[in-house]
């Protein structure tokens, strides 16, 4: 079996997330940042045969509050390097993010709702994919797990943060062939601001074949 067949859906599907949990935080009572609010950062990918990569990009909120594929607080992100984004604010301050990708090798889209449980705590497990395709058996799934909390540096300010470890991982069998790739991200969510400022994601399959760090950069928030 090609790699090719898993990767591009476990591209899609990133966010997955997993670890061991501490106390739970109290609900967050800040509302999404407002439409027209932007979030600079610096992204530098380091692959393990290729050269690095850095990228200067802006994500701006152009729409907030809005019914989208079953949820009604949604806030959609415009990015000017990645592509964009859909995110829902729950109440109890819960995250949960749209994942939508079409895969062409075995024509299947995949998408669907994956909750980050900056408010809830713990870890919460989504399942994103167990299909047979042909002869081709493909499982996702994402675990993310709330570690704790930490203190960065953003616009010169200290900014309280909450740290979240998250894994996904995905399965192809095909026949007597198992394949296995996987995405590790560890990401820092300011509830001040509702945005994530830093994360680190590791692209993994036999090896690590990339990690990239992102860092939120400046901020204006409305």
């Amino acid at each position: 079996m090609k790699k090719i067949l898993l990767f591009p859906i476990l591209a899609a599907v990133l966010f997955g997330w997993g670890c061991t949990s501490s106390t739970n935080p109290p609900p967050s009572s800040t509302p999404p940042p407002a439409d027209g609010s932007t979030f600079a950062y610096h992204a530098t990918t380091v692959y393990a045969s290729l050269p690095t990569k850095d990228v200067a990009a802006t994500d701006t909120l152009v729409h907030s509050g809005i019914t989208y594929k079953g949820r009604s607080n949604v806030s959609f992100y415009h990015s000017t390097a990645d592509d964009s984004s859909y995110s829902n604010y729950d109440v109890n301050g819960d995250v949960e993010r749209y994942l939508s990708s079409p895969v062409k090798q075995i024509s299947l889209l995949v998408s669907g709702w994956v909750t980050i449980p900056y408010g809830s705590g713990g870890s919460s497990i989504t399942k994103i994919l167990d299909t047979t395709i042909g002869v081709l058996h493909v499982q996702i799934a994402d675990t993310a797990t709330l570690l704790g909390f930490d203190t960065l540096l953003i616009n010169g300010q200290k900014v309280a943060t909450q740290k979240v470890y998250a894994t996904g991982t995905g399965k192809g069998t095909f026949g007597s062939i198992t394949q296995s790739q996987g995405l590790r991200d560890t990401i820092w969510y300011a509830p001040s601001l509702r945005y994530e400022v830093k994360s680190v994601l590791q692209n993994w399959s036999t090896g690590v074949d990339s990690t990239t760090t992102k860092i939120v950069t400046s901020t204006s928030v409305k």
